[in-house]
């Protein structure tokens, strides 16, 4: 009976003890996979926290840009609801940053973290790997715990085209497919030959289907009226009695909306910001995010990344601050001193005095005199 309760008690013990071992992981949809060269695929990176209370996660993604080209990452139906800035490709580092937090805390087993669109360049075997002496999570404990964070590498096999995409496909009105944009017109324009036929579709989703069907106008298309968001062309070719080839892909980014609307607050004599006079604002952007903020006041314009910042001239009697997304959209909150706060220049007191000093000097003057030749 003893024996019995013994394991009993190890059982439970283990189990509490369980979560403490081991490391949270991010895992994918798609571990191997095979496809065509200039083909756009997808997959979906999730995280299993092992048991463990997250509130936040820092992820770096490696890729090998000489076969794969990542087109996209998006957040949708993410766990994380508070990044510190959108999911994005670091086009220098050639890697996926993912860096933001889950408000509350949250156990997670498979819980979706980003959906990647990736497209394949050339022939070669590829893989996704987590660089985990820079990645980490942080465990809800009051504390921010940080501790590692694991992966499986995902792998991906690209094989040979017979005929490979000619088509380089350029946008005028969006030249960097990687810039947001507050236009909501695309033009799209490629080379053509009278040998080649064409099909065309303006998507959503980059691995979206394009039909087998000729299309016309070539060369130069425009699309009108495009919805905030990324939208991506996608271009097929189809030379004689070849099959139609794998389309090449090109997107754009329309931000045509400005940040939230945001107030401004003066806070002084505060313990939490050592007694400085801080200038609180924040706000958000749902499209392209939160580039900067520039703060005018009555002697000067500066540039912030976000707030709360130290008000450089407390005494200011009008400050504006306005918040610019990452396509150039802006809002203006502004902030009004009251007349009781207005503290004048000791210079401008000091005149004042002196001037009333020499009115009152000049009225008793005067009623002296007034009084004398009265007797």
């Amino acid at each position: 009976m003893r024996k019995k309760i013994f394991h009993r008690l190890l059982f439970f013990v283990l189990a509490a003890l369980f979560p403490l071992f081991g490391n949270a992981q991010i895992l994918s949809s798609t571990l191997t996979s095979t496809h065509d060269s200039r083909q756009t695929f997808a997959f979906t990176f999730t995280i299993d926290s092992e048991g463990k209370n997250l509130n936040a996660i820092e992820a770096y993604i490696s890729y090998p840009t000489d076969l794969i080209e990542v087109v996209d990452v998006i957040p949708e139906n993410s766990v994380v609801d508070l990044w510190v800035s959108k999911p994005r490709i670091d086009q220098v580092k050639h890697e996926i940053v993912l860096i933001g937090g889950i408000a509350g805390g949250a156990v997670m087993r498979d819980a979706s973290l980003v959906t990647v669109f990736a497209k394949t360049i050339a022939s070669g075997a590829a893989q996704f790997s987590l660089d985990t002496a820079r990645s980490g999570v942080y465990l809800n404990d009051g504390s921010g715990t940080r501790i590692s964070l694991s992966a499986t590498d995902i792998h991906t096999t690209i094989s040979v085209n017979q005929y490979e995409p000619s088509a380089r496909i350029e946008s005028p009105s969006h030249p960097d497919e990687f810039t947001w944009y507050p236009i909501s017109t695309a033009v799209f324009a490629w080379e053509t030959d009278d040998k080649i036929e064409w099909s065309y579709a303006l998507e959503d989703d980059p691995s979206a289907t394009v039909d087998a069907t000729a299309d016309s106008p070539t060369g130069n298309v425009t699309f009108e009226n495009l919805s905030d968001g990324v939208h991506y062309f996608l271009l097929r070719q189809h030379i004689g009695q070849a099959t139609w080839i794998a389309p090449v892909t090109r997107s754009v980014r329309v931000d045509t909306t400005p940040p939230e609307a945001f107030e401004v607050a003066k806070v002084e004599d505060n313990p939490q910001y050592n007694g400085k006079t801080m200038l609180v604002f924040q706000t958000t952007d749902a499209i392209s995010g939160i580039a900067r903020y520039v703060v005018e006041d009555d002697r000067e314009t500066y540039e912030v990344d976000r707030g709360p910042v130290e008000l450089r001239n407390p005494n200011s009697a009008l400050i504006q601050v306005t918040a610019f997304d990452e396509a150039g959209n802006s809002t203006v909150a502004r902030l009004e001193a009251s007349v009781s706060h207005v503290q004048w220049p000791w210079s401008l007191l000091i005149i004042v005095v002196a001037f009333l000093v020499i009115v009152l000097i000049f009225w008793a003057s005067r009623k002296k005199y007034q009084k004398t030749h009265q007797a």
